[in-house]
């Protein structure tokens, strides 16, 4: 896994998106071998990459929004070792200045989730009745976790 530093986002994210664009393994050792779901690509573009990079970068800078949020909506995962969390709360800060309501949601430690708390194939996929009901209130769909158990009865 490999996290770019504040310093160098910029600069990759133009040397990203100047290069030819290929595609990179996410884990060069399995390749194609890598235990990913059946709609995940094993490999990344080198020009998705700068574009993520420049989105992450131009995020890092002041927000303009001619509108308001009626509501902004932040979860973080301790777990999670592909986002550095201190970042999305910066980012959550500066979103909240133009939110009517914010609220912030932060998945400890302790509950062991991974990267993708949604994936319903992914690491996470025995926890995630307890994810939805937890989720859904906060996104104003209270009925999901029912979703998920109508779904898995059919």
């Amino acid at each position: 896994m490999c996290l770019v530093s504040r310093k160098v986002t910029g600069p990759v994210a133009r040397i990203g998106s100047a290069l030819p664009d290929i595609d990179l393994w996410w884990d060069g050792g399995l390749k194609e071998q890598l235990a990913t779901p059946p709609y995940a690509c094993p490999r990344y573009s080198v020009h998705s990459l700068g574009a993520m990079l420049a989105v992450g970068r131009r995020a890092q800078g002041d927000i303009d929004r001619t509108t308001d949020l009626d509501r902004l909506v932040v979860v973080t995962n301790e777990n999670d070792g592909a986002v550095k969390n201190a970042a999305i709360d910066r980012l959550g800060e500066r979103l909240s200045r133009h939110a009517t309501t914010t609220v912030t949601h932060v998945c400890t430690e302790d509950l062991g989730y991974k990267h993708d708390i949604v994936d319903p194939q992914g690491e996470n996929a025995a926890d995630l009745q307890a994810i939805h009901a937890t989720l859904g209130p906060l996104f104003g769909l209270p009925e999901l976790a029912d979703s998920l158990s109508a779904a898995a009865s059919e």
